[in-house]
């Protein structure tokens, strides 16, 4: 097996694309065009994601020619000459595809990142995906896949270089508040405005398509996430099945631990783990307790419901900002990520604290 460095040419309008391919034989051609996709094989551009991909569905398989550029032994050296080719300055040119630098498997978690709003003015720097992903109460994948597919992860657009104005018609600008369907082999399939777009599609409740993006689960072989994804990160999700449980009372006091969900669903009467799985993925109480998977010294203190939560704005060095009358309030202006603060899952969500009130 040999390593190849290519150059992929538009032959209608002379743009370019330079990647690396492992192949049997470099100097035959075995229908790979770049970026994932194949000459013979449309279902690896059909549903387009990357500028590359757009291209080949625009102008057609039989305008492109791959070009072999050099030949290695290993994939490291391949990669380290691509890495002095598609640099910062090469992806800026307006006849390269490239949408993100070279020179490594998968992203470059240390790389400086560049966050833009929706109409292309530059709004931050990051000096890596997992602090922009931090800032935001994000994945690192989100904001790796709005640079690598050119399109948009927290209302805004993303690169990993700088410029004072981005080109906003090179980009795939989604609908902030869409909702990406994948199929049963986790492959993206398409975006919809809204949860209610899906719910008269296929006559499903707001529940079911909500709890299933919480939750990572299926709905008639499909899943949902609010990030884009190329391949749906299932393997994201925990397996619970032989992991201990810890129960907690709602002032944060230890009650029990249990050898498993079965063990203590058994010991509240029940046949089934299920609720419990819910309680954990979805973030609820079970029983009236709270559900741990990690013994902790001392668990959060849950109000009663008929108590107001009163949620506190921090800035990042602790200075009080407001206060919102419950979590849904803080939510509804600050998303999801308001709750994973409260509950200690993330520092901070898009460059705030947040805490529940104390009594």
């Amino acid at each position: 097996m040999k390593t190849i460095l290519y150059i992929t040419v538009n032959t209608i309008n002379n743009k370019i694309y330079i990647g690396v391919h492992s192949t049997k034989n470099p100097d035959i051609f075995d229908g790979y065009l770049g970026c994932g996709c194949y000459f013979n094989q449309p279902s690896t551009y059909k549903n387009s994601k990357t500028p590359f991909q757009y291209a080949i569905n625009k102008y057609g398989v039989n305008a492109f020619r791959r070009y072999t550029l050099a030949v290695f032994d290993t994939a490291e050296e391949a990669f380290s000459l691509e890495s002095k080719i598609v640099n910062e300055e090469f992806i800026k040119k307006p006849y390269v595809y490239n949408a993100i630098v070279g020179g490594k498997k998968g992203s470059d978690q240390s790389i400086t990142i560049y966050q833009y709003d929706l109409e292309g003015a530059f709004i931050d720097s990051y000096s890596s995906y997992k602090k922009a992903a931090e800032c935001f109460g994000c994945s690192t994948t989100s904001i790796e896949n709005a640079v690598k597919f050119k399109s948009t992860s927290q209302k805004s657009l993303w690169t990993t270089y700088y410029t004072s104005k981005l080109n906003i018609q090179d980009f795939n600008i989604f609908n902030p508040g869409s909702i990406y369907e994948f199929n049963e082999n986790l492959d993206f399939i398409k975006s919809y405005d809204s949860v209610t777009d899906i719910i008269k599609k296929y006559s499903v409740s707001r529940t079911t398509i909500n709890r299933a993006i919480q939750g990572k689960y299926s709905v008639n072989g499909k899943y949902y996430s609010r990030e884009f994804f190329e391949k749906f990160p299932l393997t994201q999700t925990k397996s619970i099945k032989n992991c201990k449980i810890y129960l907690y009372n709602l002032d944060g006091t230890f009650y029990k631990e249990f050898s498993s969900p079965i063990a203590c669903a058994r010991e509240f009467g029940l046949k089934s783990s299920s609720s419990i799985s819910s309680a954990i993925r979805l973030g609820r109480t079970f029983k009236g307790f709270q559900v741990y998977l990690e013994k902790v010294d001392c668990a959060k203190q849950l109000k009663l419901n008929n108590q107001k939560q009163i949620v506190q704005q921090f800035d990042l060095k602790g200075n009080f900002i407001k206060e919102f009358s419950s979590i849904t309030e803080a939510i509804q202006q600050y998303g999801q990520g308001v709750r994973r603060c409260i509950k200690g899952q993330s520092k901070h969500c898009k460059n705030f604290i947040f805490k529940l009130k104390e009594s």
